[in-house]
């Protein structure tokens, strides 16, 4: 699961399983968030989770490190947090994937960071929270250009890693023909114990700026997508595509393309249920903001029907995910609204899966918080997991696990056709005009044999 966002906040890191309590659990009180700085997986053998994201160690400096922390399947975290990979300079842009009984977690690494920027690096964990070998490598073009924003699935037997790969001119100066500098998506294959058989693959070779990808597995099918710009200075386009070793001959699959709309941020969800993936993007709306986009496609990767606006998604859009709830057999999509280093409260909206339409809206947080990622509750209770981050005080900054308010705004398809949530985190209360209208029909049928029994004496 990838969280898209764009600016960095210094914020508390808040897990919280939709309910109505209202304890909460510190993780880790050093905590800096930067763009994609946190992940979360699922254990689909046992419900638990791992969330992983990336801490701020005062000590080494204030660099980034790697940290993660189990779940238990109710939200609360058990055992105590695992260092991942220490006091390398800047590791962010974290993504983690469950499969076969393990976690792998990947990042953006600035350890050999040179002139040509950072890397993607790895390490796995077993079930229990163990760690597995040391962290290694996995962006293998070396000083050809910084590598970034990696995701990660796993397709029944590999881990996928794909990333962001900038081209950048040969050293050495002298006369280039014909080189543009530009970002291909790029991707990699990594077994079960850690190894990389083969080389890297790329996805886009065109002369464009192909950025953040995000990948989802289907029956072992793995689909990315991304953002693609065809030229300087054009807006956005969402393209995706299955590896080259899955389609050797397939062209890439354009799910939101034109002129004029700015199409940001895509991100991918498998859904095992119907066979099929949901596409969103973040898109410019002049008159209500950024609002959020939805498109389905088939399993084959084309895509079905046309692009829709999501009802009910607030229109300034600041970071947003989404999952599939196989329990209610709906999309949940949560998102929260804010401008560069401001936030709103995480509202979320429950989708059709079989048109997209809302079913309903509700509000997971108050406050100041940003988005960090939804999955479907195990237990079968239909209640949200949410990983959110919230507004710390000065500099002490806390990653914070615990249940916390869900409230339902508005229900029905035809809920939620704009406007921004209730900031009040209570339940919605009924409007008394219904009731009114159904007591007075009542007193009505009640009383007439008696109004008409009079009316019938009086005429005699």
């Amino acid at each position: 699961m990838r969280i898209k966002s764009i600016s960095a906040v210094i914020a508390t890191l808040t897990i919280a399983l939709c309910s109505h309590v209202g304890a909460q659990e510190t993780l880790d009180s050093s905590v800096s968030h930067l763009p994609g700085g946190h992940d979360l997986a699922h254990n689909t053998m046992d419900g638990s989770f791992l969330v992983a994201w990336a801490g701020e160690n005062a000590g080494a400096g204030h660099k980034m490190e790697i940290r993660a922390h189990r779940l238990v399947p109710s939200g609360k975290i058990t055992g105590s947090m695992i260092a991942l990979d220490m006091s390398h300079l800047m590791s962010t842009e974290v993504a983690v994937a469950y499969g076969e009984g393990k976690y792998f977690v990947v990042w953006r690494d600035g350890r050999s960071s040179s002139s040509v920027g950072d890397e993607v690096y790895g390490r796995m964990l077993d079930s229990s929270g163990n760690l597995l070998g040391d962290s290694f490598r996995i962006s293998d073009l070396g000083d050809k250009g910084p590598d970034r924003s990696p995701d990660v699935t796993f397709d029944g037997e590999k881990f996928l890693v794909v990333w962001a790969h900038r081209n950048l001119p040969p050293s050495g100066g002298g006369f280039t023909v014909s080189f543009v500098e530009n970002d291909d998506i790029r991707g990699r294959y990594v077994t079960l114990e850690g190894t990389m058989d083969e080389a890297s693959f790329a996805f886009t070779t065109e002369a464009v700026d192909s950025l953040r990808p995000s990948v989802a597995t289907l029956s072992g099918t793995p689909l990315t997508v991304w953002e693609d710009h065809p030229g300087p200075g054009m807006s956005g386009q969402v393209w995706g595509r299955f590896t080259p070793q899955q389609a050797p001959h397939e062209t890439s699959f354009p799910y939101s393309v034109g002129a004029g709309i700015t199409k940001e941020a895509p991100c991918v969800v498998a859904d095992p249920d119907a066979e099929q993936y949901l596409v969103l993007w973040r898109a410019e709306d002049v008159r209500d903001g950024d609002v959020l986009f939805a498109r389905l496609a088939s399993a084959e990767g084309k895509y079905i029907g046309d692009p829709r606006v999501i009802q009910g998604v607030s229109g300034g859009v600041h970071t947003f995910s989404a999952a599939y709830d196989a329990t209610r057999k709906e999309y949940l999509v949560s998102w929260d609204v804010g401008v560069k280093e401001t936030a709103g409260h995480i509202c979320a909206v429950r989708l059709d899966s079989k048109n997209l339409g809302t079913k309903s809206k509700i509000q997971i947080t108050e406050g100041e918080t940003r988005n960090w990622g939804v999955v479907s509750d195990p237990t079968g209770e239909g209640a949200p997991l949410s990983v959110y981050l919230r507004e710390g005080e000065g500099e002490n900054v806390e990653l914070v696990s615990g249940r916390l308010l869900s409230a339902v705004l508005s229900g029905g398809p035809s809920s939620g056709g704009g406007g921004s949530c209730s900031a009040s985190a209570t339940r919605s209360t009924p409007s008394p005009i219904p009731f009114l209208v159904l007591s007075l029909l009542v007193v009505l049928l009640l009383f007439s044999p008696l109004i008409r029994n009079r009316s019938d004496n009086s005429s005699s």
